[in-house]
């Protein structure tokens, strides 16, 4: 586990802890932790830790600047648009968390904190960042994913104790090359933002672990990565990557590699050299065969190879090679919000047995590269006509439903290999009707309740 989680787990756990359980068993100013700013203005000279998360604040009180002893300061889902100036008085703050609200922008007045740690920003509205950003020397975490930022000032290369920076889902198109004195750098997030290249020399970095670059426009990787060789975790999903980039099999120390969502058609045979991975993720690429060299990851725990070309023959090959489950082939989804989120095309199985459905969920239709769909255990009456969208559907179960008749349009999905309709409310007349338009489909009606895999063809 990385070190500067560590410490956070350990900050957050005991902040938690002081508010809910404070000696005494109540949450009071003489204790030094306080959830109301007035309350803890009554007794300012005691007060070190301050929560005012989730209470609808619009504006902070510029009165919280007398509170000179004040170490950690929560300010998350609120309505804050900006922060007041007297923000620079607080002279003893350790940790800033103002995550969810509606700032724009930081204030300049934060560069007046000398002891700050930790500042948490993201999930806000914040467009530029001031240069006086770079006055706080000893900020060891910044987290400021999910604003609109489309430029770095190159003053926060004078960051120079940070050892985890998120500036994932903003606008960047380049980093300053400012950025390569961040020496201490362990973790790097840079995902969904609009990069090309890195606009510095990444070699430089060389006590990254983990660095995440989801969701850019990279074609490919600079050679300055064979120079990362503590780097265990690296994450280049969804960018416009060609080809496996070979300056990763010089860094054998590597123990996950998420190349996902590009369009690599070929693996090299050199991959036998990443002796210590535990983790391939190659899903949604071009990839039509492996290197049998591949076999020699003895450390491989995952291979997800979801969404590629594989030809029958080469996904047995391929299945022979590792233990059973190991191989991931479909892209399998439990709840129907994360199927959607991830889209379409990235959806293979759904399994919403158990879910206390009363109706078919119409969101489903939407999911037209659907090739299993298990919705048994529930309470639907219907399917829909439309259901005829998912033309790749291999497997249908409905067993245990409330099902009388079915749409003849169902008809329509000519890949349908695997039916399982038990449980329902057919009378014969429909079960018959049913068996003669699926004359290629495994209809399963009931099971013998000695084999629960053998279906009763006459009924």
């Amino acid at each position: 586990m990385r070190d500067m989680n560590v410490r956070m787990i350990c900050f957050v756990i005991s902040f938690a802890l002081s508010l809910i359980c404070p000696v005494g068993g109540h949450a009071q100013t003489d204790e030094g932790t306080s959830f109301s700013l007035d309350q803890a203005l009554t007794f300012p000279e005691k007060i070190i830790r301050l929560d005012l998360s989730n209470q609808h604040i619009v504006i902070l009180d510029p009165k919280m600047g007398a509170l000179q002893r004040l170490s950690h300061l929560n300010l998350d889902h609120n309505l804050i648009e900006q922060l007041p100036d007297e923000i620079g008085q607080l002279t003893s703050l350790q940790s800033l968390f103002v995550n969810n609200n509606k700032l724009t922008r930081l204030s300049t007045q934060i560069a007046k904190l000398p002891r700050l740690l930790w500042l948490q920003a993201g999930h806000n509205n914040i467009i530029h960042l001031p240069k006086t950003l770079g006055s706080l020397r000893g900020l060891e975490l910044l987290h400021l994913q999910d604003n609109q930022i489309s430029e770095l000032p190159e003053e926060v290369g004078q960051l120079t104790s940070l050892l985890e920076i998120d500036l994932g889902h903003n606008l960047l198109r380049l980093l300053p090359k400012t950025f390569e004195n961040l020496l201490r750098l362990k973790t790097l997030t840079l995902s969904g933002n609009k990069l090309e290249e890195f606009g510095f020399d990444i070699a430089l970095l060389t006590r990254l672990e983990w660095l995440q670059m989801n969701d850019n426009l990279f074609k490919e990787l600079p050679q300055g990565i064979t120079a990362l060789h503590h780097l265990l975790e690296i994450e280049f999903a969804d960018n416009k990557l060609e080809e496996f980039p070979t300056p990763l099999l010089a860094l054998t120390q590597l123990e996950m590699i998420n190349l996902s969502g590009n369009q690599i058609k070929t693996i090299p045979d050199d991959i036998a050299r990443m002796e210590n991975l535990r983790v391939l993720n190659l899903q949604d690429n071009l990839i039509t065969k492996l290197p049998a060299s591949i076999a020699k990851l003895t450390k491989l725990q995952e291979l997800k190879l979801e969404g590629n070309h594989f030809s029958d023959e080469e996904i047995k090959k391929i299945t022979s090679l590792f233990p059973e489950n190991m191989v991931k082939w479909q892209r399998v989804y439990t709840s129907l919000a994360s199927a959607l989120q991830a889209g379409a095309q990235k959806v293979d199985k759904l399994f919403l047995n158990h879910h206390g459905l009363t109706s078919f969920p119409a969101d489903i239709l939407e999911l037209f590269h659907l090739q299993e769909l298990w919705l048994g255990n529930n309470a639907i009456v219907k399917v829909p006509p439309q259901i005829h969208r998912l033309n790749q559907l291999h497997k249908l179960d409905l067993s245990h439903n409330k099902l009388r008749d079915l749409p003849a349009e169902l008809v329509e999905l000519t890949q349908l290999k695997w039916l399982n309709l038990v449980g329902n409310e057919f009378s014969d007349k429909e079960k018959q009707k049913i068996r003669a338009l699926f004359t290629e489909t495994e209809v399963i009606f009931e099971v013998l309740p000695d084999n629960p895999n053998k279906k009763i063809d006459d009924i």
